[in-house]
Protein backbone atom coordinates (compact mmCIF):
# COMPACT_ATOMS: atom_id res chain seq x y z
CA UNK A 1 0.00 0.00 0.00
CA UNK A 2 3.05 2.40 1.01
CA UNK A 3 3.49 2.30 -3.14
CA UNK A 4 0.16 3.23 -3.79
CA UNK A 5 -0.55 6.08 -1.08
CA UNK A 6 3.16 7.72 -2.94
CA UNK A 7 1.87 7.61 -6.07
CA UNK A 8 -1.56 8.76 -4.90
CA UNK A 9 0.57 11.35 -3.55
CA UNK A 10 2.33 12.14 -6.54
CA UNK A 11 -1.21 12.34 -8.57
CA UNK A 12 -2.46 15.13 -5.65
CA UNK A 13 1.08 17.19 -6.71
CA UNK A 14 -0.21 17.14 -10.60
CA UNK A 15 -3.67 17.84 -9.40
CA UNK A 16 -2.13 20.79 -7.17
CA UNK A 17 -0.27 22.32 -10.40
CA UNK A 18 -3.02 21.78 -12.54
CA UNK A 19 -4.78 23.76 -10.21
CA UNK A 20 -2.06 26.54 -10.23
CA UNK A 21 -1.91 27.22 -13.47
CA UNK A 22 -5.69 27.36 -14.80
CA UNK A 23 -5.60 23.94 -15.93
CA UNK A 24 -8.69 22.11 -13.85
CA UNK A 25 -9.46 19.99 -16.93
CA UNK A 26 -6.41 17.78 -15.69
CA UNK A 27 -8.18 17.29 -12.50
CA UNK A 28 -10.25 14.76 -14.43
CA UNK A 29 -7.26 13.19 -15.73
CA UNK A 30 -5.41 12.62 -12.17
CA UNK A 31 -8.96 11.36 -10.82
CA UNK A 32 -9.05 8.40 -13.49
CA UNK A 33 -5.70 7.36 -12.94
CA UNK A 34 -6.38 7.42 -9.09
CA UNK A 35 -9.40 5.46 -9.59
CA UNK A 36 -7.65 2.85 -11.55
CA UNK A 37 -4.59 2.71 -9.19
CA UNK A 38 -6.52 1.59 -6.45
CA UNK A 39 -8.20 -0.77 -8.62
CA UNK A 40 -5.88 -2.63 -9.37
CA UNK A 41 -3.89 -2.38 -5.67
CA UNK A 42 -7.71 -3.73 -4.74
CA UNK A 43 -8.37 -1.13 -2.60
CA UNK A 44 -12.00 -0.30 -3.97
CA UNK A 45 -13.02 1.70 -0.95
CA UNK A 46 -10.42 4.28 -1.99
CA UNK A 47 -11.16 4.41 -5.47
CA UNK A 48 -13.47 7.25 -3.92
CA UNK A 49 -10.34 9.19 -3.80
CA UNK A 50 -10.66 9.63 -7.85
CA UNK A 51 -14.06 10.35 -8.49
CA UNK A 52 -13.35 13.52 -5.39
CA UNK A 53 -10.75 14.39 -7.87
CA UNK A 54 -12.47 14.22 -10.86
CA UNK A 55 -15.51 15.88 -9.69
CA UNK A 56 -13.56 18.97 -8.06
CA UNK A 57 -11.81 19.56 -11.80
CA UNK A 58 -15.12 19.50 -13.26
CA UNK A 59 -16.83 22.09 -11.02
CA UNK A 60 -13.69 24.27 -10.89
CA UNK A 61 -13.66 24.58 -14.34
CA UNK A 62 -17.43 25.47 -14.06
CA UNK A 63 -16.22 28.04 -12.07
CA UNK A 64 -13.42 29.64 -14.09
CA UNK A 65 -15.93 29.87 -17.09
CA UNK A 66 -18.83 31.00 -15.08
CA UNK A 67 -17.88 32.62 -12.14
CA UNK A 68 -14.70 34.07 -12.87
CA UNK A 69 -15.20 36.69 -9.91
CA UNK A 70 -14.53 33.86 -7.24
CA UNK A 71 -12.40 31.54 -9.08
CA UNK A 72 -8.99 33.14 -7.47
CA UNK A 73 -10.92 31.87 -4.17
CA UNK A 74 -11.80 28.58 -5.24
CA UNK A 75 -8.19 27.41 -6.62
CA UNK A 76 -7.30 28.37 -3.05
CA UNK A 77 -10.07 26.21 -1.10
CA UNK A 78 -9.27 23.81 -3.65
CA UNK A 79 -5.20 23.54 -2.87
CA UNK A 80 -5.56 23.47 0.69
CA UNK A 81 -8.63 20.65 0.09
CA UNK A 82 -6.07 18.55 -1.72
CA UNK A 83 -3.55 19.17 0.79
CA UNK A 84 -5.72 17.77 3.37
CA UNK A 85 -6.25 15.10 1.47
CA UNK A 86 -2.71 14.44 1.06
CA UNK A 87 -2.28 15.15 5.04
CA UNK A 88 -4.66 11.93 5.61
CA UNK A 89 -2.68 9.83 2.69
CA UNK A 90 0.66 10.30 4.78
CA UNK A 91 -0.71 9.47 7.77
CA UNK A 92 -1.67 6.08 6.32
CA UNK A 93 -5.45 6.82 6.48
CA UNK A 94 -7.53 4.02 5.04
CA UNK A 95 -10.99 5.29 6.73
CA UNK A 96 -13.39 6.51 3.68
CA UNK A 97 -15.44 8.20 6.13
CA UNK A 98 -12.64 10.80 6.42
CA UNK A 99 -12.10 11.36 2.98
CA UNK A 100 -16.07 11.46 2.43
CA UNK A 101 -16.38 14.46 4.97
CA UNK A 102 -13.24 16.24 3.52
CA UNK A 103 -15.31 15.91 -0.22
CA UNK A 104 -18.49 16.89 1.71
CA UNK A 105 -17.17 20.03 3.24
CA UNK A 106 -15.35 21.06 -0.33
CA UNK A 107 -18.92 20.82 -1.84
CA UNK A 108 -20.28 23.07 0.41
CA UNK A 109 -18.18 25.69 -0.21
CA UNK A 110 -17.99 25.29 -3.96
CA UNK A 111 -21.95 24.98 -3.96
CA UNK A 112 -22.51 28.20 -2.78
CA UNK A 113 -20.58 29.14 -5.93
CA UNK A 114 -21.98 27.18 -8.41
CA UNK A 115 -25.97 27.39 -7.09
CA UNK A 116 -26.60 30.76 -8.45
CA UNK A 117 -25.44 30.06 -11.52
CA UNK A 118 -27.29 26.55 -11.64
CA UNK A 119 -30.40 27.99 -10.20
CA UNK A 120 -30.49 30.22 -13.30
CA UNK A 121 -30.18 27.62 -15.50
CA UNK A 122 -32.72 25.89 -13.86
CA UNK A 123 -34.90 28.99 -14.47
CA UNK A 124 -34.10 28.86 -17.86
CA UNK A 125 -35.05 25.23 -18.38
CA UNK A 126 -38.19 25.75 -16.72
CA UNK A 127 -39.43 28.56 -18.94
CA UNK A 128 -38.65 26.55 -21.97
CA UNK A 129 -40.16 23.60 -20.64
CA UNK A 130 -43.49 25.69 -19.90
CA UNK A 131 -43.54 27.13 -23.18
CA UNK A 132 -43.51 24.45 -25.09
CA UNK A 133 -45.93 22.78 -23.08
CA UNK A 134 -48.41 26.12 -23.50
CA UNK A 135 -47.65 26.30 -27.81
CA UNK A 136 -48.73 22.36 -27.82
Amino acid sequence: MDVIFTIIKQDLEVAKKGIEVDKPEILSFVGNRIMMNLFVADEIKLMLLGYMIRELGGELLNIKINRNDVYLKTKTESISYLNDLQAQIDSGSLDPKIYWNKFSEMEGKLRKNLLPEIGSWVQVVEKCHWNQMESA
